[in-house]
């Protein structure tokens, strides 16, 4: 039986069709026993960490933020980070293969006071199944003066001066 080229057509495209049906619903199987787990935190420590040990007023600071993927799938989304509840930057992509980290940084120009910081994991997929550790909040960062420019925090120099 000899098919014309309109009915040989149609029936690869019907075959096609059939062949996307049964893709879509296998992948929505896998992802739906899929779980993540991406964290800001591990076991002992937030993982936040900056270029500078000592915040001096108009120092460029460097915020650095390590994501972990501990789930066995891969996973992406976005980091916010947040200084007293603004958002600095924009969210910064993150792709992480499974059981590894990825690192993102912005910077920050510091000016005197004490400030917070809050970094928070956004728009992760697959869905995340542990929110909890998706938000490290720092508080306490305190910037100080440096009116002379020579890199000694003021309150340092006012002890070492005895003010």
């Amino acid at each position: 039986m000899q098919l014309s080229n309109g009915a040989r057509t149609k029936l690869f495209f019907a075959l096609f069709l059939v062949f996307c049906a049964f893709s879509i619903i296998l992948f929505t199987k896998n992802a739906v026993n899929a779980q993540v787990n991406l964290s800001i935190t591990n076991i002992t420590n937030a993982n936040i960490s900056f270029s500078e040990e000592r915040f001096l007023k108009d120092n460029m600071i460097r915020i650095y933020v390590r994501v972990w993927n501990t789930s066995d799938i891969d996973a992406h989304g976005f980091v916010k980070i947040y200084l007293n509840d603004s958002q600095i930057g924009d969210a910064q992509p993150i792709s992480l293969k499974t059981g590894t980290y990825d690192d993102i940084f912005l910077d920050w120009l510091a000016n005197a006071g004490v400030y917070s910081i809050k970094t928070e994991l956004v728009d992760i997929l697959p869905e995340d199944i542990n929110a909890e550790n998706n938000i490290v909040l720092m508080e306490g960062l305190f910037v100080d003066l440096d009116a002379d420019q020579d890199g000694i925090k003021k309150t340092l120099e006012a002890r070492l001066l005895n003010f």
